[in-house]
């Protein structure tokens, strides 16, 4: 009996000094405080890259946050679904949802990634699927400019927190799609719209055939 008691008063102290030693990690880390900022759990193992953290992220209700280590404590601002197709020339566009967060804090290590200076970024994100509905081989480069209702254009091309999640160079073959690509880009916190410009449609064929989308608006509802 002395010997069972002996080995659950060690269990118990076991779990507690572990208890402390997470909140003892917690709070004197650079990691902000959870019950403090409200934020959402999230529980999902750590990802390869930083990137990839930032692009499958779970937010979905305005204001929720979520701490992301080596980024900062992410809000959600604006967020809209879109479930529109774009055509042209046989090529989809298939808008998903685009949202706009804020990172604030940023840690340093999201800071020299992508070379920003202040404590915190307000960006666009978007997620779009494309479609080669032809029996040809599609070029198209993604979305190429950008320009926020109180903002000037954005080349995406070089502004794109992502980097390679928007297509830059893309050969589609027939009857194939292209899921998955995202655009994110630095805007002001208070956007309510933002116009999209795609890049143009080229049949790899032996006429080259050039086709211009239109541009593509999207908006947020007005607070």
């Amino acid at each position: 009996m002395l010997f069972n008691v002996l080995l659950l008063t060690a269990c118990v102290n076991e779990e507690v000094n572990k208890e402390a030693g997470d909140k003892i990690n917690l709070e004197t880390s650079d990691q902000p405080s959870q019950e403090k900022l409200n934020i959402k759990s999230k529980q999902e193992a750590e990802p390869d890259t930083t990137r990839s953290y930032l692009v499958d992220n779970p937010l979905s209700l305005i204001l929720e946050q979520l701490y992301e280590k080596g980024v900062g404590v992410i809000s959600l601002e604006k967020s809209v679904n879109i479930n529109k197709e774009f055509e042209t020339a046989g090529l989809k566009i298939k808008l998903l949802d685009a949202k706009v967060h804020t990172i604030s804090p940023i840690q340093k290590e999201y800071q020299d990634i992508i070379g920003l200076n202040d404590d915190k970024i307000t960006y666009f994100q978007l997620r779009y699927d494309l479609e080669n509905t032809t029996d040809q081989t599609i070029i198209f480069k993604g979305l190429e400019t950008a320009i926020p209702n109180n903002g000037k254009p954005i080349d995406i091309m070089s502004k794109d927190l992502y980097y390679q999640q928007n297509p830059t160079s893309t050969e589609i073959a027939p009857k194939t799609s292209v899921n998955r690509n995202i655009i994110g880009i630095a805007v002001e916190k208070d956007i309510n719209s933002i116009r999209l410009v795609p890049s143009d449609v080229m049949y790899d064929d032996e006429n080259h055939s050039i086709f211009s989308p239109e541009e593509i608006l999207i908006e947020f509802k007005k607070e």
